[in-house]
């Protein structure tokens, strides 16, 4: 079972602006959390849209929990 609180991003959470790279369109930012970088917001060409990737320590974790919600909601909606 999922501690789904242990998920929930603080107001310590900042943002910081990447020099773009020769020939990049779009911007990227580093996610910042005490002091870490725990990951990027840059374009996603599958969602067309910017998206928050994860680095590679803390991957794993979010994929867990991905799965987690998208196992409840199934099971959700099989109850119907």
């Amino acid at each position: 079972m999922f501690n789904y609180k242990e998920f929930i991003l603080s107001e310590s959470v900042s943002f910081k602006k990447l020099p773009k790279k020769k020939g990049n369109k779009t911007d990227v930012y580093n996610v910042i959390k005490d002091d870490i970088i725990i990951g990027q917001v840059r374009w996603s060409s599958r969602v067309m849209g910017y998206a928050f990737q994860p680095t590679k320590d803390c991957d794993k974790q979010v994929k867990e929990f991905v799965k987690g919600l998208m196992s409840k909601r199934r099971k959700n909606k099989k109850g119907k």
